[in-house]
This record gives structure tokens, C-alpha cells and sequence, in this order.
């Protein structure tokens, strides 16, 4: 998966679970991020993960 901040692309590595799955096969979409030491969070338009 790959995030685009600020003009730069930054790879990342999901880990391999249903949620990175469903996340990573997702469109394309837009959203804030905060970060927390060496973790980035974002929210993303996918609900209902079961």
C-alpha cells in the first residue's frame, strides 16, 4: 500500500491480517493522518469489517 504526503510516496508494509487485506484492496481514497512514535494512523471509508 502506498501513501502519498505531502508530494512524497511512502511505501508501507500492512501486516497480514483481514483487515490490512480489505483495506489494501480498497480504491483509492483520501484522509488524515496522525502519527505516534513510529506508528501512522488513518481513518479510511471501510465499515462493517467482520
Amino acid at each position: 500500500m502506498k501513501l502519498l504526503v505531502n508530494s512524497k510516496i511512502i511505501e508501507l508494509i500492512l501486516l497480514e491480517t483481514k483487515t490490512a487485506d480489505i483495506i489494501n484492496k480498497s480504491k483509492d481514497f483520501s484522509s488524515s493522518i496522525s502519527t505516534w512514535g513510529d506508528e501512522i494512523y488513518f481513518k479510511t471509508p471501510i465499515n462493517g469489517i467482520n
